[in-house]
């Protein structure tokens, strides 16, 4: 709420649509007002692949997902907004999670269960080959 960290729009999770405060408080209205509950997070992150045969993964970015229940019983369920990862480290390591870790600890050591939900593929001239 004090605008230490910038949330973008979940239109595209390409963190090129800040939200205004105004924006963000109606978002945070939501959860608290019509019972938006928050159950997981999408990470978005880059799997790099280097000459030496490592693997190494750096988070791109947090969304929290939430989902309410229509009128109808439908469940809807979608990202709220996301937050660009290396902006907010700072400040997640601030904050404990769990026992002894912080949330950046959880986040940069891979302390949380996921699964791949969507990979995305690059031109295959990007990578020398035509």
């Amino acid at each position: 709420m004090d605008a230490k960290i910038i949330t973008y729009s979940n239109v595209n999770g390409r963190f090129t649509t800040p939200l205004t405060t105004e924006e963000f408080s109606a978002i945070s209205e939501d959860i608290i007002n019509k019972h938006t509950h928050i159950t997981k997070f999408v990470i978005k992150e880059d799997s790099l692949y280097l000459n030496t045969g490592e693997v190494t993964v750096r988070i791109l970015g947090i969304a929290p997902v939430g989902y309410t229940i229509g009128p109808d019983g439908a469940v809807k369920e979608q990202p709220l907004f996301w937050i660009y990862y290396p902006d907010c480290r700072q400040y997640l390591s601030q904050y404990v999670a769990s026992g002894s870790y912080s949330w950046d600890d959880i986040f940069e050591h891979c302390i949380f269960t996921g699964k791949v939900t969507k990979v995305a593929e690059y031109p295959r001239a990007v990578f020398g080959k035509k």
